[in-house]
């Protein structure tokens, strides 16, 4: 009889155990369900060893349409939106955390960002599963992005500032060393018979003004270019006069014994552009034709149109650039091996390739070392454009 109730008991203690062990799992079901429910911007999801979801709730599935698609009950291979890599990768992850690994990564889907969590926990009677929770981090890390990227661009900035102070001490202090001599020189030369030495160094200080414009107007271009604040002025001009005298400015900067010899091709058409930076381009590639050439070496500048378009050649006989460096030659602060004990201050290249496609135009070049280099630079004349504008003039007065 005492037997008989000791089972009684102990029947009834297992099935008190059972009861609190279902209500339980009743009660962390039903918070599991209230907390999914109201998950914002993402889901929660349980997944069996058999890879078969138990569970899966949240707000994410209905931003994502996968309300109906995703369901529980159904194996994590059903699932018809998911790629194979990315159901393997989910079956990886499953196995880990039934393994006891919590799992923390990043997932990328239709181009949203999660953040996934994932948790091994047992519930009594069912065996192991997987809980996974997924974040919808997208807004975060554009934030990111926008912040890396601003902070790249102050870097770069950084970088730029260290680079200006650097050129700028070492490229203004040739020239005016340079004038300062020269200037002493002709101090001490003050009788009649020394006026041919007196025009020598008065050469030397106008080619070396000369240099220093060019310098402040790489510099100030750069910085133009840089802020976006170059705005096109465009003007009628004749291309072959326009080279012409320009060609006159430049002579004073040329070396002893070399000549600019300047060609024409069918050069005297009327064109509409912006005189301005036409004229930075075609100073730079003749300023480095000079400074990159022998004394008594010949610079050739070709004028033409062809078509709808016309064209500038600057050919030189100078050091030439080597092929493999060509590739970073219009990159900003470029020297090439063979032009570092020359002066000048690597943005001019650069600058001209911005404004000749600021004019909707092309710079190309060929060169070969210890031969010479030819650059091309060319526009379309903007017929079109241009005889309206010519026609809104004349109507105008």
């Amino acid at each position: 009889m005492d037997n008989e109730l000791k089972i009684q008991d102990h029947l009834s203690d297992k099935i008190k155990i059972s009861d609190t062990a279902q209500a339980t799992a009743r009660a962390s079901k039903i918070t599991l369900e209230t907390i999914a429910k109201h998950f914002p911007n993402g889901l929660i999801a349980v997944i069996n060893g058999d890879f078969l979801i138990e569970y899966v709730e949240g707000e994410e599935l209905d931003k994502l349409g996968l309300r109906n698609v995703i369901v529980s009950g159904m194996c994590v291979d059903d699932i018809s939106t998911f790629s194979e890599n990315q159901k393997t990768r989910l079956k990886k992850d499953v196995l880990k955390t039934l393994d006891g690994v919590h799992n923390t990564f990043e997932t990328e889907f239709n181009n949203n960002t999660y953040s996934v969590n994932t948790t091994p926990f047992t519930i009594v009677g069912n065996g192991k599963k997987a809980l996974l929770v997924f974040y919808n981090i997208s807004r975060r890390k554009k934030y990111e992005t926008k912040i890396w990227k601003a902070l790249q661009k102050e870097q770069e900035l950084n970088e730029l500032k260290s680079s200006f102070i650097t050129m700028a001490s070492h490229e203004f202090r040739t020239p005016l060393s340079a004038i300062l001599s020269s200037v002493n020189m002709i101090q001490k030369l003050e009788s009649p018979e020394y006026r041919e030495k007196r025009e020598k160094y008065f050469k030397i200080i106008k080619a070396n003004v000369h240099n220093l414009v060019v310098i402040l107007d790489d510099y100030l271009s750069f910085e133009k270019l840089k802020d976006k604040k170059e705005a096109l002025k465009k003007k009628w001009i004749y291309p072959d006069l326009f080279i012409t005298t320009l060609i006159e400015q430049i002579k004073p900067s040329k070396k002893p014994g070399q000549t600019i010899r300047l060609i024409k091709k069918k050069s005297d058409h009327k064109v509409f552009t912006d005189p301005i930076l036409l004229e930075h381009i075609l100073v730079n590639l003749i300023s480095n034709a000079i400074k990159y050439s022998s004394k008594e070496s010949v610079i050739s500048v070709t004028v033409g149109t062809i078509d709808d378009s016309f064209y500038y050649t600057v050919e030189d006989q100078g050091i030439g650039i080597p092929l493999d460096e060509q590739k970073n030659l219009f990159n900003k602060f470029f020297r090439a091996q063979n032009a570092n004990y020359i002066q000048g201050t690597g943005l001019g290249l650069h600058i001209a390739k911005q404004y000749t496609e600021l004019l909707g135009g092309s710079i190309n070049f060929k060169s070969m070392v210890n031969t010479g280099t030819t650059f091309t630079v060319q526009f379309p004349t903007n017929q079109f454009f241009a005889k309206h504008e010519e026609n809104t003039v004349n109507r105008g007065q």
